[in-house]
């Protein structure tokens, strides 16, 4: 197991060799709900709406009987249990304000009910609102082309919600039920602006014979 930074600023963890950017093979769950995004092949570490202070313990699961956790735990699953709400007293408020390129602003409620002696009902709801720097490096071809933007930061908006009904059979057996639903939006919009001439036919033809003179005609026109 390795953890460090795939690019930058940017965590990541991998298991027996795999990519660092994709963990493909590898399931990590918050309790038991997972956290990979499928449309992307990764986890997102710093993305997680999870803070540290809530985490209890960390369970790491390897080898083939992994895949008992469903898809994507063919080699390894990581398991992130929090405190119980019936651990911590009262309400706590945390905040704190640094600047590493980053804006996040993350809440998090949990609760436990007793139903009966036998059955209990936990729930817990998380909510992450933040956007993250990333360079505007688009170059306008022709000079002197102004209405571009500069700012392609990308704004993140995430939800989790689960659920889960304990009840006691007896003093050596119990089972639970748990269901959870989870929510991620990303967006990133930025312009880029460049002159009509740039989407000329007749410019695209010459681009095709000699995309180098065609370059350095744009350079130096007059837009």
């Amino acid at each position: 197991m390795m953890v460090g930074y795939g690019a930058g600023n940017q965590p990541a963890a991998n298991y027996h060799g795999s990519s660092v950017n994709d963990a493909r093979r590898m399931q990590v769950l918050v309790d038991g709900r997972s956290v990979y995004r499928a449309g992307l092949a990764t986890v997102d570490w710093g993305d997680i709406p999870l803070a540290l202070e809530d985490i209890e313990r960390i369970e790491v699961f390897r080898g083939p009987n992994t895949v008992s956790y469903g898809a994507n735990a063919l080699m390894a699953v990581v398991n992130i249990l929090t405190r119980s709400p019936a651990d911590s007293h009262g309400t706590r408020l945390k905040g704190q304000h640094y600047r590493d390129g980053r804006r996040l602003t993350r809440l998090s409620l949990s609760a436990s009910h007793a139903l009966n002696a036998e059955q209990s009902l936990d729930w817990q709801f998380s909510a992450k609102e933040g956007s993250e720097q990333r360079p505007y490096a688009y170059t306008p071809v022709f000079p002197g082309v102004s209405g571009a933007g500069a700012n392609a930061d990308v704004n993140a908006k995430d939800y989790a919600a689960s659920v889960r009904w304990n009840i006691d059979l007896d003093p050596r057996h119990s089972l639970y039920l748990q269901g959870s639903a989870l929510h991620w939006d990303r967006q990133q919009v930025w312009r880029a602006c460049d002159a009509a001439i740039a989407f000329s036919p007749q410019l695209a033809q010459l681009w095709r014979l000699n995309p180098g003179y065609t370059e350095r005609l744009a350079r130096n026109i007059d837009a």
